[in-house]
């Protein structure tokens, strides 16, 4: 539920600037067109009155999964484990307000996330075992928009709702982590010693862009004469 040009304002006629007054000014070809661009009131008993319009948004999410694992027995010293990890989601559409305006001011999230291992495990002699394993990790966090024309528009007093407020705008980032690890054992009758080492690199980047469309914001206030 959110506030919209009535018929009248959109032929550039206001009767809430004075109490028992008309106020009429002319409309250029351009405004019209984003006027035309609001839909039409539809609950005059709405939280807006006369102005209100009463919608809902559907926000859908799709997620695709998959893993692929091997366990490879290389002799009867030596395993090998492999495994590859992908998980694909798109959506949901983060401001269904604006949808409900216009199907391409959307702002949508995704992230593209892969994961995979390969781990190494050899026991060379009754009392002396290793592992060694290499890992990756990737995400790619975004708010991605598809509108890159059309200015960001809003209003101060809050009397129409916003038109396109996405604006163009992006944000997200990129992780990249890579890991080696390297697990050791000695046995020895009930005593065991442990030890090993970790090595993770990181890289990470991150994107985004306010406003690249161009905003412009219009006060508001109760109109006023000296009269």
């Amino acid at each position: 539920m959110f506030p919209v040009p009535t018929q009248a304002e959109r032929q550039g006629i206001d009767t809430t600037a004075f109490r028992g007054d008309t106020l009429t000014v002319p409309v250029s070809s351009k405004v019209a067109a984003l006027l035309a661009g609001y839909p039409l009131p539809n609950d005059p008993l709405g939280a807006f009155g006369a102005r209100t319009f009463a919608t809902s948004s559907k926000v859908a999410t799709r997620t695709d999964q998959g893993s692929l694992r091997l366990d490879h027995r290389i002799s009867e010293k030596a395993t090998l484990f492999l495994r590859f990890s992908r998980n694909q989601v798109s959506g949901p559409t983060t401001n269904p307000d604006q949808t409900a305006l216009n199907p391409d001011f959307a702002v949508k999230f995704f992230d593209h996330q892969r994961n995979a291992a390969i781990k190494y495990s050899c026991t060379p002699t009754p009392h002396f075992s290793y592992q060694m394993t290499l890992g990756y990790i990737r995400s790619t966090p975004l708010f991605i928009t598809s509108n890159q024309t059309q200015p960001a528009i809003g209003f101060g007093d809050g009397l129409f709702q916003g038109f396109n407020s996405a604006d163009g705008s992006i944000f997200g980032s990129y992780g990249n982590v890579f890991q080696f690890k390297e697990d050791m054992v000695y046995a020895q009758g009930t005593h065991s010693f442990k030890w090993g080492a970790e090595l993770r690199f990181n890289r990470d980047s991150t994107i985004f862009g306010s406003n690249p469309n161009g905003l412009y914001t219009f006060g508001g206030g109760t109109a006023y004469s000296p009269s």
